[in-house]
């Protein structure tokens, strides 16, 4: 057995025995205050792939861990979205004439006051077609020593095209 295998057979093992914590049962409180999601919504032009997209958004912006959604939009109007998307009070549109950048994310942020006075935020910057699972919460509760400010997570997917999460040797 090579080690990439005893390191994936380990690994698995330990995603498939691992309890999810719930935060409630602990006298703990949170360090961070509120994960502000990021992403962009893109009109494709596969309709199976856009409401695919729609839908991730949708739950993300449900999500209650999730206290903000900045969602840039990609040559969209607010009119043309409203339909598809879940504009509740949480959501903050952008307009944008292009495709997202890290460049444009960050000058975003960085230029609107409103996010510069508290260093207590957690910036979370994802694909669109990605959300996230019950354990999404726990980033709250983790201590982010000498944190960049603002601070900023970037997160994708796990691609699983074998039909059963293998750690390790599924290609990312």
């Amino acid at each position: 057995m090579s080690v990439h295998d005893s390191i994936s057979r380990l690994v698995s093992k330990s995603v498939k025995s691992a309890l999810p914590a719930d935060l409630n049962y602990y006298n703990i409180h949170p360090n961070n205050k509120k994960i502000i999601f990021i992403t962009q919504y893109h009109k494709s032009k596969n309709k199976s792939r856009d409401l695919e997209i729609i839908d991730s958004i949708n739950r993300n912006i449900s999500d209650p861990s999730i206290d903000e959604v900045i969602l840039f939009t990609e040559k969209i109007s607010k009119y043309k979205i409203k339909g598809k998307i879940n504009l509740t009070k949480k959501v903050k549109l952008i307009k944008s004439s292009k495709r997202l950048t890290f460049s444009h994310v960050f000058n975003h942020i960085s230029s609107n006051s409103a996010y510069n006075k508290d260093n207590s935020n957690i910036f979370l910057l994802s694909n669109s077609d990605c959300y996230f699972n019950e354990n999404l919460p726990i980033l709250k509760y983790v201590n982010f020593e000498d944190r960049a400010n603002p601070l900023f997570l970037t997160m994708t997917r796990y691609e699983d095209f074998s039909g059963s999460l293998d750690i390790g040797r599924n290609p990312f």
